[in-house]
């Protein structure tokens, strides 16, 4: 197939679905330390980053469970509910089993594969595990589109319906090798999902280039001359679309292919599983996902992230979103507790003290808002004029069980 195929980066991941963007903030991505899993991850985040979307990303390495534990506990701590995955088949029953027992998996949670993964290797995965997989996807180029096939790539499927003998006469005739002859069952096993048509657009690239070397140069054309030629081939068979070639890689243009979205969905009641397409894209019309089914059986995303329990955070403390943990409110500011921010005293009033770290640091005169008053807040603050000393730190009213959460993040 060589470079016609798409590269390994998709042109615009699912997320760019009119029907899944106004859910989605953040997200992330979890892929190999090799060239293509971090290949596939530099345009994924790209992509994002052209919607306004934060990506939180990770690698592990390939058949290594400490890394791959590493990279979903990391997941975890960010609360990330969809992430893109790019692995192989070899590490999937681990890394979906540990998915599961950390709770990433199930309703409200989403995973997109590449097509590294195989829908027979989800398939293989215990029960339970499918369950907890149902409503994921998978991306993958696709080589032929029905309706899309022209004249050229129909009239070459048409040899399956040939005989033997006419094959014979009309094209193995003229074939260099033996092992080179064409037979009708070598057409007969064709799919959508597949990769012929690239391959004879493949072909149809190499032929113009080599056509083009001959016009030009001549018989005694050289590979870098070829090479030129094949880069700036540009032509639609109607097989895999329209084929152009980026000159900086050799790679065939990642906009000019198609792709779809494969849904895998696992019925309980007959313990099967399936992934029919749920979404295509191509470079006109982009992605239409209507029709795909999430974890909890609806066709509405999930949130992108866990929502944050702020009531962990007792009086005087607020919930830290980049620490992921209670931090005390600085001098001149309080809180009643189960919030993000502290509030800012009035004009001439000073915050009380609620633990060590304010028994230590008393307070300031706040220069924010109306004239010096006692304000009716909470007894978050008092005037600076009644500003008592420092007296004997009170535990924040945290439980143990909320402070063990806090460490959690």
């Amino acid at each position: 197939v060589g470079g016609v195929a798409p590269p390994p980066s998709i042109p615009q991941p699912p997320i760019r679905s009119t029907t899944w963007r106004p859910h989605l903030s953040q997200v992330g991505i979890v892929h190999l330390a090799d060239s293509y899993g971090q290949a596939y991850a530099d345009g994924f985040i790209d992509n994002c980053a052209d919607l306004g979307m934060e990506v939180v990303s990770k690698q592990f390495g390939f058949n290594n469970e400490a890394s791959i534990d590493v990279a979903l506990y990391f997941m975890k701590k960010n609360r990330i509910n969809v992430m893109m995955v790019v692995m192989f088949d070899d590490d999937i029953e681990y890394f979906i089993a540990k998915a599961n027992e950390i709770g990433l998996l199930g309703p409200g949670k989403m995973m997109v594969f590449s097509d590294a993964v195989s829908i027979g290797a989800l398939s293989a995965l215990p029960m339970d595990l499918q369950n907890a997989l149902s409503g994921a996807g998978r991306v993958l180029p696709v080589g032929c589109v029905n309706g899309e096939t022209g004249v050229l790539f129909d009239h070459f499927r048409s040899f399956a319906s040939k005989s033997q003998s006419w094959l014979d006469l009309r094209l193995n005739s003229r074939m260099p090798y033996e092992d080179w002859k064409l037979t009708p069952e070598l057409m007969e096993d064709y799919y959508d999902v597949d990769v012929s048509c690239y391959v004879y657009d493949a072909v149809m690239a190499q032929g113009i280039a080599a056509c083009d070397s001959y016009a030009q140069y001549g018989a005694d054309y050289t590979r870098a001359q070829y090479l030129e030629k094949l880069q700036a081939v540009e032509f639609d068979s109607g097989a895999s679309g329209r084929v152009e070639f980026d000159s900086a890689t050799g790679n065939r243009r990642k906009d000019t292919g198609y792709y779809v979205l494969q849904n895998f969905l696992f019925d309980v009641s007959d313990e099967s599983s399936s992934a029919p397409i749920k979404g295509t894209w191509n470079p006109s019309g982009g992605w239409d996902t209507s029709g795909f089914v999430f974890s909890d059986g609806t066709g509405s995303p999930p949130a992108s992230v866990e929502p944050v329990d702020y009531s962990v955070c007792g009086p005087g403390f607020f919930y830290d979103l980049v620490l992921k943990t209670c931090g005390a409110c600085s001098p001149g500011t309080w809180s009643a507790g189960g919030t993000d921010q502290c509030i800012v005293c009035g004009a001439g009033t000073v915050s009380k003290d609620y633990d060590s770290f304010h028994a230590s640091n008393p307070g300031h005169v706040s220069t924010h808002g109306p004239p010096p008053t006692i304000t009716d807040s909470p007894t978050s603050c008092v005037s600076s004029s009644l500003k008592q000393a420092p007296q004997p730190p009170v535990p924040a009213a945290r439980p143990d069980s909320a402070y063990l959460t806090t460490v959690a993040f």
